[in-house]
């Protein structure tokens, strides 16, 4: 397996070599400098979009279903509508298309997507009637300011420059257009696994022998599959923005789960009580966070 991987020799936001292994099984590195978590060695571009194309195919399809997909989207559209009333909009990585489908039924947006699963990109057109681009952003070779917003739901991720993809993105932004990032909430506090491994490795330190267990905190790369190259927590979230044309407005929790399905009850909960922690502490103590931010 290890001819098919690349190996990241630099800090995508910073660009320091000053690395460590923060997880071996899951090829886990971090930066020393500004502490951003990536993935690597890892999987090459071409490769990884062929087997998500292969997911989507094989699992997401089967799973997919309309009233959940929307609902998944609908506190995310509130946030959105707030900074982006109107305007042309981007969705990069649409998946099945169900936030634009909620953009455009709204009729306030004229709707663009891309998308690098094929599958996506036909299942789009045929559930929701939505034209979106195959292939990645780079390809798409939009017009300089075209957009009054992009978005980016649980995508980047997936990509292998965040930083890359940024200036891209303002590249095609208007003078003060808005950016929207979902992603996968890597801190702390929203991670507590984190801490008690802490606590654990200092007793068995002071022992002198593994006598307390750690909870094994991302998936064997060979053998569960690593599909995240990003592991973003909100400061490395903020200064990744901030190093690429951008001013942070919000980062707080992301409504990440479908709340028509099972257990989506306890899931709401969790959500209510983690909006109340951001409100008084600013801390975001949920798994996922949603990122807004202007280009200055």
């Amino acid at each position: 397996m290890m001819q098919d991987l690349i190996t990241i020799e630099n800090c995508d936001i910073c660009g320091s070599k000053d690395l460590r292994v923060f997880d071996a099984p899951g090829h886990i590195m971090y930066c020393l400098r500004c502490g951003f978590k990536f993935t690597s060695p890892r999987k090459v571009l071409d490769k990884e979009i062929a087997d998500n194309d292969v997911q989507y195919r094989q699992e997401h399809s089967k799973t997919f279903d309309r009233q959940r997909s929307l609902a998944s989207y609908e506190r995310r559209m509130a946030v959105f509508c707030r900074y982006a009333p109107c305007g042309r909009v981007l969705d990069v990585g649409a998946g099945f298309g169900s936030f634009l489908h909620l953009c455009k039924a709204s009729g306030a947006y004229e709707c663009h997507g891309t998308e690098v699963a094929a599958f996506c990109v036909d299942f789009a057109k045929q559930e929701f009637g939505l034209d979106l681009k195959a292939g990645i952003l780079e390809e798409a070779c939009y017009p300089s300011s075209y957009f009054d917003a992009v978005t980016m739901w649980h995508v980047l991720e997936h990509v292998p420059s965040p930083a890359a993809m940024l200036r891209e993105i303002a590249r095609i932004l208007k003078p003060g257009g808005c950016l929207f990032i979902a992603v996968p909430n890597d801190s702390v506090m929203a991670r507590p696994g984190f801490w008690k491994n802490s606590v654990k490795l200092g007793v068995n330190r002071l022992l002198g022998r593994d006598a307390l267990k750690l909870k094994k905190m991302y998936p064997v790369y060979a053998e569960e599959g690593n599909y995240h190259l990003s592991h973003f927590t909100p400061a490395s979230m903020k200064r990744l923005l901030a190093c690429n044309g951008y001013e942070a407005l919000e980062i707080g929790p992301d409504d990440a789960y479908n709340r028509v399905s099972a257990g989506a009850a306890k899931a709401e909960r969790s959500f209510g009580f983690a909006l109340k922690v951001h409100g008084l502490t600013g801390i975001v103590s949920f798994d996922a966070l949603l990122a807004v931010a202007r280009k200055v």
